[in-house]
């Protein structure tokens, strides 16, 4: 590349242009070092100190090797590679700074040479990539979680990230400090020639005028490419003028806000090239005249579109993931819900089933057991007639069994255990009801005996307690037909809601007194009848009610107000889905705070499932 010459005012100043291209250095992102062939500092930039824990430190002239001693023993070899002319880089290396933290880098290395074109030492351009390596590494664990349908985006994604990665690390830019101002400054003219045409990335040059109007001066390469234009047909036209009055203006504003607040400002904008809209990541870094006022801007930008791209697809992707996951845990917690009713259907048909054989047996025998003790107490009665006055050891025996209180409370004791062999074949029956849980078919169900045996089995729970009175079940059944559905389901969201009024009740009894349960006694009222070609079920409680934000989410899967380890939050959603789908027919709630809650259940008579 040709040179341009530098020279000084009459107030021995640096030309104007000599000002914007130092000023483009050390405004740069990009770490940069200059050494001689000694590997003495003849310059670095600000993001350099900063990156390698310099600081404040004034490192001109000072040796690389003494400030580094931890420095790689390879880098010795690329420094002398480099000054015999050789240009080296570096996709990623992690090295140590001064405080001892290991960070990342991204470098290249190349010689520069004098106004006689003679290597005069060499130029480092240092990237820290460490925030850039641990996003990647992090990304690399995510997508490793990820199913295997979307792991060919994920390739891609990583792809596009690392393309970014090279894109960001060609960023270059230069601050020489001159020991000798005249001998040096066509070498930093070069220099930072060199940096402006020779990034892989758009920079360009905004004029401010004194009316507080915007005209691009200048730009390098890339960005004529992006925009294609060349510098001529941009050039001293304002940014509504290249990019449209709407684009224009934005830009206009960002430039302002740059200006008031004399920093450098980072935006990312959508701009349109060639009627396609393209994504520009843009740093805008102020030039100050004498008087201390923003007289040019530098930009650099970055194309993102493809960044852009990236991430949308990338949420698009975690959504789909989320909703997937949701929707196979919910399938996974039906499926084991199912088999685990089945299963309860057959263990309990098995019990009752086994209970009934003795029980039968038991209560087929009270019968003659009652005629046989009723046949010897008579025969007692006729021996007292007849022979009063036993024999001694007959009085001893007598009295030693307390006969005559026998005599009174045997047959109370045979009607006991009758009744308690009916409890017991009538708790048989409503188990073996609602132990259809693994019938799979439809068939004709009386609705009163399903609702009843699920009744039977949580009567444990509705029976008076020491610190509360039982739950008064209302019953105002209507007469109904017999409908065709899956009973063993049915039963199931009979269960559910049944059981959710019982924990919904026990939660309000226990804040409350026994004057209150007289007053206002625990109900559950369950009602049925026929409306049209539908059975309505309506099971109603006087508990506390239903919050409407709870309403809301009530049927959805894995949703529960309850305590962790009491619910697993399917039991409503199935029940919606047993109803709804499998029934064809409704389930909905009403329920104010205070004044309980009712679930309705509409079933059509006839299935069509």
């Amino acid at each position: 590349m040709q040179s341009t010459e530098l020279s000084l005012d009459s107030n021995n100043e640096e030309t104007d242009q000599a000002t914007l291209l130092r000023s483009f250095a050390e405004h740069s992102p990009i770490a940069i070092a200059m050494f001689d062939r000694t590997m003495h500092y003849l310059l670095a930039s600000r993001r350099w100190c900063e990156d390698y824990g310099f600081g404040d430190r004034d490192v001109i002239g000072q040796s690389h090797y003494d400030l580094s001693p931890d420095l790689p023993p390879h880098w010795k070899g690329i420094h002398q590679r480099c000054l015999a002319g050789a240009i080296e880089r570096s996709e990623e290396e992690a090295v140590t700074d001064v405080d001892g933290n290991t960070i990342w880098l991204k470098w290249e290395v190349r010689p520069w040479y004098g106004s006689m074109g003679t290597i005069g030492g060499i130029i480092i351009f240092a990237e820290l990539i460490t925030e850039q390596k641990q996003h990647a590494l992090a990304l690399q664990e995510a997508n490793v979680q990820l199913e295997a349908k979307i792991t060919a985006r994920n390739a891609e994604l990583e792809q596009t990230i690392e393309q970014l990665q090279q894109e960001i690390s060609e960023r270059h830019a230069a601050l020489n400090e001159r020991k000798h101002v005249e001998a040096k400054l066509q070498e930093q003219e070069q220099f930072l020639r060199s940096i402006y045409d020779g990034v892989n990335c758009s920079i360009f040059v905004v004029d401010r005028l004194e009316n507080g109007e915007y005209r691009y001066a200048s730009h390098n390469h890339v960005e004529a490419k992006l925009m294609g234009r060349l510098s001529a047909e941009v050039e001293g036209k304002t940014p509504a003028e290249v990019f449209g009055a709407t684009e224009g203006a934005a830009i206009c504003q960002f430039l302002d806000h740059c200006v008031a607040t004399k920093t450098a400002l980072t935006t990312e904008e959508n701009l349109t090239f060639d009627g396609k809209y393209t994504w520009l990541m843009t740093t805008f870094n102020p030039l100050f005249n004498q008087e201390g006022h923003v007289h040019r801007l530098v930009g650099t930008s970055f194309n993102i579109t493809d960044r852009k791209q990236a991430e949308t697809q990338l949420k698009q992707q975690a959504t789909d993931l989320e909703h997937a996951m949701q929707e196979l845990c919910r399938t996974q917690t039906q499926m084991v819900q199912n088999e685990k009713m089945s299963s309860l259907g057959q263990l309990v048909a098995g019990v009752a089933h086994e209970i009934n054989n003795p029980v039968n047996f038991i209560y087929g025998n009270l019968t003659h057991a009652n005629d046989y003790t009723q046949d010897l107490l008579r025969l007692l009665s006729l021996y007292e007639e007849h022979y009063p006055n036993p024999v001694d050891a007959i009085k001893a025996a007598v009295e030693a069994i307390d006969l005559e209180f026998l005599m009174a409370d045997l047959p109370k004791l045979l009607v006991s255990m009758k009744v308690g062999a009916d409890r017991i074949q009538k708790i048989v029956a409503s188990l073996r009801s609602f132990s259809r849980l693994d019938e799979a078919e439809v068939k004709d169900v009386d609705i009163h005996e399903g609702i009843d045996s699920t009744l039977m089995i949580l009567h444990n729970r509705l029976k008076s307690k020491s610190d509360c009175p039982a739950i008064e079940i209302v019953k105002e059944y209507g007469t109904l037909p017999k409908i065709e559905c899956y009973a063993g389901q049915l039963n199931q969201v009979f269960m559910n809601i049944l059981s959710n009024a019982i924990d919904a009740l026990d939660e309000q009894n226990q804040h409350r007194s026994l004057a209150a349960f007289a007053e206002h006694p625990s109900t559950i009222t369950i009602q049925t009848k026929v409306t049209g070609k539908t059975v309505v079920i309506q099971m109603t409680d006087n508990g506390p009610g239903i919050p409407k934000a709870v309403q809301k989410r009530l049927f959805d899967p894995f949703f529960t107000t309850k305590a962790v380890g009491k619910g697993t939050g399917m039991g409503m959603s199935i029940s919606y889905q047993v109803i709804t789908e499998r029934h064809k027919g409704s389930l909905k709630c009403r329920s104010l705070p205070g004044q309980g809650a009712s679930f309705i259940i509409e079933i059509p008579i006839q299935q069509t499932c």
